[in-house]
């Protein structure tokens, strides 16, 4: 079962006017201030869920008395006039199939007509304000436009009897799989229940190897979550006690920090339970930042089976969590108000309203200085052809400094009249053409103070081996690359190591024909021949002169400034 979306209003710190339901994903992060509504997101969820119980008993059954606690209360102890709870969620087969066997649907039809209803779209809906009739009537819903269940079946030819079986079946086996995770994670709290289920996982009936998977999973998600990629899990024989032998060092669990703790209760919750929707609060909690990115990192690489709902108040998993939606929740005295997060500017919101300033983060891990457009365009080409995973703008970034501006940036301190590349990001590379025209000819001084200043503070300076990133192109890419250009097999080019494109262009004979001038001028053509050129360009050809140490020495530049993420389970 997922969830695919949840309607409040009039409840907790939503108000009871109209607004649209909150939409779900497989993965959802929903991320604000403390206090901003973000956590009654998840209470409305898992109070449905151990709501639904109390009423499953049929017709008759007497809705339960607001207590103290009910989340329709306000704050002087009445009722809000408009209060309601919707909703909406997807089957999987395997559940719809388990629904129609207890409502005994053989028919071949029916099967197929309810199947697709069930699939289409199904809400569970609360009102405080319903009488036990109406509320018997409501609160499973079927359908686009929504009707409740029985009414909606009988329009499609289902009897009432085999209707009113389906909806029990619905009602007592849906909600059993919401998982709610709290803040304050503490084993002490669990470690019963832990220590008893692992020392079983541990030590299985040679026949059940039900328990022996369950063991494999949890420590395959309690490494995945913390990193500790050789760890195992013990309970001491006498005295309960958890251990983790960490290359072949034993260690209580005690001696580790919090962070730890924490991550060892949501292994326990991700390794015990599969399909469940899974809401979490706040998986942060006594945990820095770069674990914090870590953990994020790996619930992206999580698959689908479970639904994770998180919340958050930390900037950090804004790029982590890959394929998630991002949710961003603003209390404005009167109400919750909740904005999906689609555009970049969207980000730059939560960061002002979480008061994150843009002095205190880098806006990428690595950051690749490079002269023009054309550079760009080849290093991402060569970066894609080694099969890295790099993701541009997360795990590295292109900025661009304009051959002419390079006098202009430094990477020392001391320079305070020039631009500081090293205060815009700590991670950097620098690349540039030699733009030498033989090989007995010097690079300039501003590279040599560049080369310099890199080799000082650690940074990466990959000056081009030829004249400029061109060089690096082969003559069998710039060969194919123009007879398929001009329509001419015939031609053969040669790119030497200090020549220009354009020299080698100048070697075809003839005057280019009607339309095609631009086609043998590179220099002014630049971007749009690059994208031929790399159309070409293989494995095979990232070989030339320096570029297969270049490209190795760059690649674990963005490695080492990128945690890499762990395989999923």
């Amino acid at each position: 079962m997922k969830i695919k979306s949840i309607f409040l209003q009039g409840m907790w710190s939503f108000d009871s006017d109209e607004r649209a339901p909150i939409e779900l994903s497989d993965k959802t992060v929903i991320i604000g201030k403390n206090n901003s509504g973000k956590s009654n997101i998840l209470k409305g969820i898992d109070w449905f869920k151990t709501y639904i119980p109390q009423i499953k008993g049929g017709r008759g059954q007497q809705i339960p008395q607001p207590g103290p606690a009910d989340p329709y209360r306000t704050a002087d102890g009445g009722q809000t006039d408009s209060s309601s709870l919707r909703i909406k969620v997807a089957f999987s087969n395997s559940e719809v199939d388990k629904f129609l066997r207890l409502a005994s649907i053989k028919d071949e039809k029916k099967r197929f007509d309810v199947k697709e209803l069930l699939t289409e779209a199904v809400y569970f809906a609360y009102d405080p304000h319903w009488p036990p009739p109406e509320w018997e009537k409501q609160r499973l819903l079927l359908g686009k436009p929504a009707k409740p269940i029985i009414e909606q079946l009988i329009t499609h030819n289902i009897e009432k009897g085999i209707a009113e079986k389906l909806r029990s079946a619905i009602i007592e086996n849906a909600p059993g799989k919401i998982l709610f995770v709290g803040g304050w994670r503490s084993v002490s709290e669990n470690d019963n229940k832990i220590t008893k289920d692992l020392r079983t996982m541990l030590s299985p009936p040679p026949e059940n190897f039900t328990l022996k998977a369950l063991e494999k999973r949890l420590t395959r998600f309690f490494r995945g979550l913390t990193g500790l990629q050789d760890a195992m899990l013990h309970v001491e024989p006498r005295h309960d006690n958890i251990s983790i032998d960490v290359g072949r060092h034993f260690l209580p669990l005690e001696n580790f920090g919090d962070g730890i703790h924490q991550l060892l209760v949501l292994a326990y919750q991700f390794g015990k339970y599969k399909d469940c929707v899974f809401l979490i609060e706040e998986p942060e909690t006594h945990i820095h930042p770069g674990l914090q990115r870590h953990l994020f990192r790996y619930l992206g690489t999580l698959k689908s089976d479970n639904q994770y709902i998180i919340t958050t108040h930390s900037p950090v998993l804004l790029d982590c969590i890959k394929d998630a939606s991002i949710l961003r929740t603003e209390y404005d005295g009167k109400s919750t108000k909740v904005s999906p997060c689609v555009a970049t500017n969207d980000i730059y919101k939560v960061l002002d309203q979480l008061d994150v300033r843009a002095s205190d983060i880098l806006q990428a891990n690595l950051v690749i200085w490079i002269e023009g457009p054309t550079d760009r365009m080849f290093i991402k080409r060569c970066l894609e052809l080694r099969k890295t995973k790099f993701t541009e703008g997360l795990d590295y970034s292109f900025v661009y400094y304009g051959g002419r501006l390079m006098s202009h940036i430094t990477l020392d301190e001391n320079e305070k009249e020039l631009i500081n590349l090293l205060r815009l990001s700590r991670n950097a590379v620098v690349v540039c053409d030699s733009d030498k025209k033989s090989e007995d000819e010097q690079i300039n001084d501003t590279k040599k103070r560049l080369e310099e200043e890199c080799g000082k503070h650690e940074a990466m300076f990959w000056v081009t081996q030829g004249r400029e990133i061109e060089n690096y192109i082969s003559d069998s890419v710039l060969t194919e690359t123009y007879k398929e250009l001009l329509n001419n097999d015939s031609i053969s080019l040669s790119l030497e190591k200090y020549k220009t494109i354009d020299d080698a262009l100048g070697t075809i004979p003839g005057t280019p024909v009607h339309g095609d001038g631009w086609k043998r001028n590179y220099g002014e053509n630049k971007v749009r021949i690059m994208g031929h050129l790399l159309k070409k360009l293989g494995k095979t050809d990232l070989e030339q002169h320096d570029l297969k140490a270049q490209l190795d020495a760059l690649i674990d530049r963005i490695k080492s400034a990128n945690p890499e993420i762990l395989p999923t389970p």
